[in-house]
């Protein structure tokens, strides 16, 4: 599978038609790069810039010391794959959420198999339309309980709660909030913090 190696400054590459060895293929042949397979479409996206970088680092920071001092469960971090559906979607979101009474269930040798109650994706010019057209209907569809969009050029948190077989706007946060809906409302996390340089 020889595909031109991606820069920093190029957008998603997305090779449709494959199959579940061609995405094994691509991840071996690719390893800089985040490989993604949803439904026969092999994604494959550039390293983060440094911003998206420092502010994962910073999101995994609050809800991880909040996971934990609380007892709740297990936050991690990209690179990871989760496998939403056996050999057909397999994603590498940026942060994951499991609670502690689905660790066992869910964390397989290679990878997270099934769905994290918590997804967080942080925008890129080259994430954008996947993060919000693509990624928001395959997490729902999947059971994903609640997805943050994290929008770092308008410093905002968007925050999705399942409600049937699809999301409902729980709520969007911005500068100087502080979040209120979902599974960390508790924490109290400040918008600010999350962007924190």
């Amino acid at each position: 599978m020889t595909t031109p190696a991606l820069t920093v400054e190029e957008k998603q590459q997305v090779l449709r038609g494959k199959s579940y060895r061609e995405f094994l293929l691509a991840v071996e042949e690719f390893p800089a790069l985040r490989v993604e397979f949803m439904d026969g479409e092999i994604v494959m996206t550039p390293a983060p810039v440094p911003a998206h970088q420092l502010i994962s680092g910073s999101l995994y920071r609050l809800l991880d010391r909040y996971a934990s001092a609380q007892g709740l469960g297990r936050v991690l971090y990209a690179p990871l794959d989760v496998e939403l559906a056996p050999r057909t979607r397999i994603v590498q979101p940026d942060l994951v959420f499991i609670p502690q009474e689905r660790l066992a269930d869910l964390l397989g040798e290679k990878r997270i198999t099934g769905a994290p109650d918590l997804v967080v994706e942080i925008l890129l010019p080259a994430t954008m339309h996947a993060d919000r057209h693509v990624k928001l209907p395959l997490y729902a569809g999947s059971g994903v309980a609640e997805y943050w969009i994290i929008d770092p050029d308008h410093h905002a948190v968007e925050i999705y709660i399942l409600d049937g077989e699809s999301y409902r706007v729980a709520g969007i946060f911005i500068a100087g909030d502080r979040i209120s809906v979902g599974r960390f409302a508790d924490a109290g996390m400040g918008i600010d913090a999350i962007f924190a340089m």
